[in-house]
């Protein structure tokens, strides 16, 4: 196999221009760096060249001009922009839903279909209190009927 040959090895030609490696490493960066860039000039004016040779500087004029039909009143155009974004976002949350319950094999069986945490987080905390003394005094009813005594209200 041949070697090409350089005057000596790598270390004995970075000694013999350069002070020590870090200034050698420099210039063959810079070197390279200078190179890369005359490089890409080159392909930037091929290109331009190559898009030039493309143009005809002869337009092409369309035969069929544009009619006022064509175009719908703005407000028509934002209601149906506004109903498709919609049933986008509806279709995402369905997808969103049916993702998280995916592989799920939990499913209860209610029979309310008002969860009682709902219920009692619509009604006001007066409602409750009375729904609450209602259900207390019932109760109270109830047990003192068991006993045979009754309750007398002033």
């Amino acid at each position: 196999m041949k070697r090409y040959d350089s005057g000596g090895s790598y270390a004995s030609i970075w000694r013999k221009k350069y002070q020590n490696k870090g200034q050698y490493l420099f210039e063959k960066g810079t070197a390279l760096k200078q190179t890369t860039k005359e490089l890409n000039m080159i392909q930037k004016s091929q290109r331009e060249r190559d898009a030039l040779r493309k143009c005809t500087f002869k337009p092409e004029l369309i035969s069929k001009g544009i009619r006022d039909e064509d175009y719908e009143c703005i407000t028509e155009k934002t209601k149906k922009w506004q109903e498709e974004q919609r049933r986008r976002v509806v279709a995402n949350q369905k997808a969103k839903e049916v993702k998280e319950v995916d592989g799920c094999t939990f499913h209860p069986v209610t029979n309310d279909p008002i969860s009682p945490r709902g219920y009692y987080d619509s009604l006001s905390v007066f409602n409750r209190n009375m729904e609450w003394n209602d259900r207390r005094e019932l109760k109270l009813q109830e047990q003192l009927q068991r006993t045979g005594l009754s309750l007398i209200h002033i």
